[in-house]
């Protein structure tokens, strides 16, 4: 069993929040922040997804509990030839990044440098990074007298949480630093100390038991499948209307899944073979009008039934029913009253009735002692990991839990597992 370091705080009130940052527009690339320039007096928040970045001042004393903005985890390289090049307004050396990479879509190859919540490239991260922070927050990472906050998935890799402790310290020169896990901030941005979090992103889905401020580390459960899967499956089911072939083209199957996409529940199960979906048109950029009927539905069917793309045949019900088999039989009934739902996937339309649906059918299939679950669906579960990042990172008694140059100077990378969130 890992220890969280620091205990939640019940002195916020998560529901009294203001406005959550704008979205990125994958056709236009628009995005407005909240809020640039020097505010270095904050600690500074970065939320590291599959999908995007998540990034804004700690602003628990203001009541700005969502980031200034957020910025696709996304690098574009020109796949132009050199002929083509010269002509247009790309050089072949040029690399974009975030939205800009977005802008140019159709003249560059896309690269996503984070899957399945683990960072692959590190060189473009580093891109993303000075992106994020120096362009679009206008600040050096050596200003950050505060301290720099950064979030990490569940099972993260220990190698890659001291690659960023390095990076970090000897590229950046933060002045403070510390990473803190996803699901453990959700439980933080609830104000509680025991709950189950259920998180479905954008590469990931995982399942994590928390009990008063312990991860149960033994019991956390994942399974490689979310967004982007939905994606791919929904290309796969709408091929014989039209077909994306290029990472450009692909980003209009994410488009059509947010805009179209929603999830079975239980009218449409009971009566599967009168279940009539609305028929919904999309117009791609070529002015070609496609029409979504079924597709809408049995796209996110994967996440409740992975054996639609070739897998094993579970679900994220699965998830929750293992993690809470791991755990001591008294905690049970505390996590059971208090599934935490986090992550941009779960903002589809019908996510929580269907997941108590199939939580309740597995609990009755296997003979599992679980009689009922309360899932905690809030609307800014999108931004959850941020936002509980930002409460910890304001509280004095996390203070000390905060790591120096001077003690990353003196121990190394081992100073991130001496002084980890979860030991």
């Amino acid at each position: 069993m890992r220890k969280a370091a620091v205990l939640g705080s019940n002195d916020h009130n998560p529901s009294n929040m203001s406005s959550p940052p704008p979205q990125f527009d994958y056709n236009s690339g628009r995005q407005t922040p909240h809020m640039l320039g020097s505010n270095t007096e904050k600690p500074l928040i970065i939320d590291m997804g599959t999908q995007s970045i998540k990034i804004g001042y700690s602003e628990l004393s203001s009541g700005d509990r969502f980031p200034s903005m957020m910025i696709p985890t996304l690098v574009g390289y020109p796949k132009l030839t050199k002929s083509a090049i010269s002509s247009s307004l790309l050089r072949d050396d040029q690399t974009f990044v975030g939205i800009e990479a977005l802008k140019r879509s159709p003249l560059l190859s896309l690269k996503y440098p984070i899957e399945h919540g683990i960072i692959l490239d590190w060189e473009e991260i580093n891109l993303l990074l000075d992106h994020a922070v120096l362009q679009c927050m206008k600040l050096n990472f050596s200003q950050l007298n505060s301290g720099l906050m950064m979030t990490e998935a569940p099972l993260n890799p220990k190698k890659n949480r001291e690659k960023m402790t390095q990076l970090v310290f000897e590229q950046y020169q933060v002045p403070k630093f510390q990473i803190s896990m996803q699901s453990l901030n959700a439980i933080y941005a609830e104000g509680m100390h025991s709950g189950l979090v259920l998180e479905c992103g954008e590469g990931i889905s995982t399942c994590v038991p928390v009990v008063e401020g312990y991860v149960l580390s033994h019991a956390i459960t994942r399974m490689d499948i979310g967004g982007r899967d939905i994606n791919e499956y929904l290309m796969d089911l709408l091929k014989n209307k039209v077909v994306f072939n290029t990472t450009f083209e692909r980003e209009f199957a994410r488009d059509i899944k947010e805009q179209s996409c929603q999830i079975k529940t239980n009218s449409a199960l009971i009566n599967h073979n009168t279940f009539t979906p609305d028929r919904k048109k999309y117009s791609l950029p070529d002015g070609k009008t496609i029409e979504i009927h079924n597709e809408q539905y049995d796209a996110p069917e994967i996440l409740f039934n992975d054996s639609l793309i070739g897998r094993d045949g579970e679900g994220l019900q699965h998830l929750v029913i293992k993690a809470l088999d791991k755990c001591e039989i008294d905690a049970r009934k505390t996590l059971t009253q208090n599934l935490v739902i986090a992550g941009g996937t779960s903002m589809l339309r019908g996510f929580s009735e269907r997941l108590q649906t199939e939580l309740i059918s597995l609990n009755e299939k296997e003979d599992k002692p679980y009689n009922s679950f309360n899932i905690i669906e809030k609307p800014y579960r999108r931004y959850i990991s941020w936002i509980g990042a930002s409460i910890l990172a304001s509280l004095s008694s996390f203070q000390p839990k905060w790591i120096t140059k001077n003690e990353y100077e003196e121990h190394g990378v081992s100073i991130i597992h001496k002084k980890s969130m979860i030991q």
